[in-house]
């Protein structure tokens, strides 16, 4: 969730996703719904406009056409020796599993 300022008006935007973990250990979100204030946009529109107007980390890319969104953990910036992998990702059950690796 978040808020988008247009034509100097503050709207509320609330985008769901649903997670799937990748081969590779990242995650993509795939888009499940979006609301922004009272309008009626389209999500590839939302996610257009969230792509464009929010400055987001280089480990995050928002693909509009797809309708999702990929968390790329394993280009997360770390100490040197140090990765992230997503194993798995289920908010219903409450279980999210991560490897991280410490190299030395």
């Amino acid at each position: 969730s978040s808020e988008l300022e247009v034509f100097g008006v503050k709207l509320p935007i609330l985008l769901r996703f649903d997670p799937f973990v990748q081969e590779d250990g990242n995650l993509l979100l795939k888009q499940k719904s979006v609301e922004v204030g009272m309008l009626d946009i389209p999500p590839e529109s939302a996610l257009k406009m969230l792509r464009d107007s929010v400055q987001l980390p280089d480990f995050m890319e928002v693909l509009p056409k797809e309708e999702h969104v990929l968390l790329k953990l394993t280009e997360i910036p770390f100490e040197e020796g140090i990765s992230i992998q997503a194993t798995s990702f289920d908010l219903k059950e409450d279980d999210i599993r991560l490897r991280v690796t410490i190299r030395q």
